[in-house]
């Protein structure tokens, strides 16, 4: 394969590890950043690969295998809190076999616990916390030219036996001064790539994240890398992107994967105006908040393409609401579903079990929720306090924590809260899942969407099988 100066990889790990019994739904979503991050190194002048380990289903000794054909002078390792253990056995393997070989760890895990994570491997060396695309070329310039880095801002490195993290580093401002993604880098982007079962319309369908930070308070997600200020591409640059995606590789479909994608409502509205004028015929969904989005901004963005929305819920429940600071009610939550229905767009929502102050009553609450209000779709996760977030740090006050960094995928309930059970929460979400979609007008819902489009027949039967397992809970 022939010599690489940086290797991108992507620690192995599976659907099934990620998602257990869902993993037929799971989420395939290209590495945008790993993409990102490889076009700021080549235009520095290095050659780049990218290993993707689930999606091209390499183990251990074949990834391996992999780097020592390509023979890499940087190994640059982005690992999230499940796949931390994972890096940290490849690394162990670099150290002992190829010790001349420079590894760079980076991703969600170490920039939200960098010394705790240092202090548990002791092998690693360096790492680059937060955003990374100026950090890492800094880095890696320093590298090249043999200067020091031990003042670069956003790192942690070990000197000796200490373990030093320098100053935090400013986030990037402009975003629409990043180079597009290199997505020519990952091993067929149109095959083996896809949203998660029922967010993609057509095929192929990519997964775009268009914008940094999340000015919410929510006390569960993490804000290490990108912080409370949105940025985001500007209207432009994101049509750039589609249609750049549409002529290369034949996109028919977008998920566009932000936390809160109409947190800017005139970029949105910018964003769909342009396809319109242009006359982008594409399908296209999103992620956001129900206190994100009024009628008017619907109705455009039903007109330029959008088909779903899905909404961040998380609960039914004011009390609970309140405890995660969600900073909505469920009226606001129901008006926002009622108004996506009846600008055309289908509605889907993500919801947890086992949040804090979670009660029968309050569970109670969010069963009635997504039964009654005008929901098409839902994703039900447990409630998983990640390193880093508010809810870690507070989480004695709530329940217990089996704080097991390999089991925080959020589809293991890995978290109890005081007065329920696991098997309580773990029935409760089975039963939830029943009762939604075993409702006629879904099930017809589903026959309407197969009649109107016969290629839906091998999503329809996942999803079929995936209930029926949970209902014969096999």
């Amino acid at each position: 394969m022939g010599t690489t100066d940086v290797l991108f990889l992507l620690p192995p790990t599976s659907l099934y590890e990620r998602y257990g019994k869902f993993a037929s739904g799971g989420n395939k979503a290209a590495p945008m950043g790993i993409c990102i991050l490889a076009s700021v190194i080549m235009k520095y002048g290095l050659k780049c690969r990218i290993i993707d380990s689930e999606v091209e289903r390499l183990d251990f000794n074949k990834i391996i295998s992999r780097i020592n054909a390509l023979s890499p002078r940087y190994v640059c390792m982005s690992a999230n809190t499940i796949t931390i253990n994972s890096a940290n056995k490849i690394i162990a393997y670099l150290k002992e076999k190829k010790p001349h070989t420079q590894i760079i760890l980076g991703g969600p895990h170490i920039t939200a616990a960098p010394v705790e994570t240092f202090e548990k491997y002791p092998l690693l060396d360096i790492a680059v916390i937060g955003e990374s695309e100026e950090t890492l070329l800094e880095l890696i310039k320093a590298k090249e030219e043999k200067k020091s880095y031990k003042k670069i801002k956003g790192i942690i490195y070990r000197d000796n036996k200490k373990i030093v993290l320098t100053e935090k580093r400013e986030l990037i401002k402009d975003l629409n001064k990043l180079p597009f993604p290199s997505w020519n880098l990952l091993p067929n982007i149109a095959k083996n790539y896809e949203p998660p079962l029922f967010s993609f319309q057509n095929k192929p369908s990519c997964s775009l994240v268009t914008s940094r930070g999340c000015p919410g308070q929510c006390i569960f997600c993490v804000k290490n890398i990108f912080g409370f200020k949105f940025r985001s591409y500007n209207s432009s640059y994101m049509v750039g992107m589609v249609e750049y995606l549409i002529k290369k590789y034949d996109m028919k479909d977008f998920l566009f994967d932000d936390d809160i994608f109409t947190c800017s409502k005139i970029r949105v509205k910018n964003f769909s105006e342009k396809l319109i004028k242009k006359n982008i015929d594409v399908s296209w969904s999103c992620n956001t908040r129900a206190d994100a989005v009024d009628e008017d901004l619907l109705r455009i963005m039903s007109k330029s393409g959008c088909w779903q929305i899905s909404y961040g819920i998380e609960s039914g429940s004011q009390r609970v609401l309140d405890a995660l600071k969600k900073k909505t009610t469920p009226k606001k939550i129901r008006d926002a579903l009622h108004w996506t229905k009846k600008a055309g767009i289908k509605t889907k929502g993500f919801l947890m079990v086992g949040n804090p102050l979670e009660s029968k009553q309050t569970l109670n609450e969010t069963l009635n929720l997504i039964l009654t209000s005008e929901l098409d779709d839902m994703q039900f996760t447990f409630f998983t306090p990640l390193p880093g977030t508010e809810s870690f740090n507070k989480i004695e006050l709530y329940g217990t924590l089996e704080n097991d960094w390999s089991k925080m995928s959020m589809w293991n309930p890995v978290f109890i809260p005081k007065n329920t059970t696991k098997k309580e929460l773990q029935e409760f979400q089975r039963k939830a899942i029943i009762k939604f979609y075993l409702r006629p007008k879904i099930i017809i819902r589903y026959i309407e969407l197969l009649i109107k489009k016969p290629e839906s027949f091998r999503k329809l039967f996942l999803g079929f099988r995936l209930v029926v397992r949970i209902t014969l809970k096999i």
